[in-house]
């Protein structure tokens, strides 16, 4: 029985052992132990969005760093919202890191021409870091006296922010007492470089805060009715017309026949008076 328990553990092992997609306990990576020298700081970087895996089990810690990638991730450091608008002839539009460049270039942090797939060798790299720091207003230390062995090896422009960099504990040389201010500056350590500088200078990235939506409601309108009382009309009733003059009466002679052929006016008998005929009926 208890070789049958002790086969399956092994088999168990070998299983766990061989399968790719299982990751150490504590690790975000299939590629980097809990026991690799720059797992805290990859799993802080990754943790802030700062950087992220070649895919979604492996982080590649030993490879090297290219210009576009180094320039993308200070762009998250920044958390700056990122328009895109190249002014570099070898950086094409469109491409996943153009808008990065784009606000490196903006804010003084990459000068010169660009090169996006070339490897971000140390010096570079400590240089990139440290205009980001001096643009975010970050403080660092002043560099002090390079006592690298090779420190006659990086080139002038580099020299500052190198002795930065190395008085806030950013990047130390290797074992040997040497910087290797050429070599190509790995993942891993880029992970190293980018987590301690929010360490030694307490800053945490923020997110870029989306652009506020429009306002949904409508403006409101003018009030569509017309007033309700309707102006005074101009009078119903034509104008009266002026009555036409009353054409003059005639005179005529009325004359009583008959032995009572009289009649009184005004008066008196007459046998025959002169009327107009628009006067009043006479009796």
């Amino acid at each position: 029985m208890k070789k049958r328990m002790l086969s399956l553990l092994l088999a168990v092992a070998l299983v766990l052992g061989l399968c790719p997609g299982v990751f150490a306990a504590g690790s975000s990576y299939a590629d980097v132990l809990d026991t690799h020298w720059a797992h805290p700081y990859i799993e802080d970087v990754t943790e802030k969005g700062i950087m992220n895996g070649v895919d979604d089990k492996n982080f590649a810690p030993e490879d090297a760093m290219t210009r576009a990638m180094f320039v993308t991730v200070l762009a998250r450091l920044s958390g700056d919202t990122l328009t895109e608008q190249t002014s570099f002839s070898d950086v094409p539009a469109g491409q996943w890191y153009s808008a990065a460049v784009s606000w490196a270039a903006e804010n003084g942090i990459v000068l010169g021409t660009f090169a996006p797939d070339k490897a971000v060798s140390r010096e570079d790299a400590m240089t990139l870091l440290v205009r980001f720091a001096g643009w975010k207003a970050l403080t660092l230390p002043e560099g002090g006296e390079l006592t690298y062995a090779d420190a006659a090896s990086i080139q002038d422009y580099a020299k500052e922010a190198v002795a930065v960099a190395t008085a806030a504990g950013i990047l130390a040389g290797y074992p040997d007492g040497t910087f290797l201010p050429q070599k190509s500056i790995t993942r891993a350590e880029a992970a190293k470089i980018l987590s301690t500088l929010m360490k030694v200078t307490d800053y945490t990235p923020v997110e870029p805060t989306e652009p506020s939506e429009e306002p949904t409601e409508e403006p409101t309108e003018e009030p569509t009715e017309e007033p309700t009382e309707e102006p005074t009309e101009e009078p119903t009733q034509e104008p009266t017309e002026p009555s036409e003059p009353t054409e003059p009466g005639k005179t005529v002679t009325v004359t009583f026949r008959g032995e009572n052929g009289y009649a009184k006016y005004h008066g008196q008998k007459v046998t025959s008076i002169e009327v107009n005929t628009n006067e009043p009926y006479v009796e």
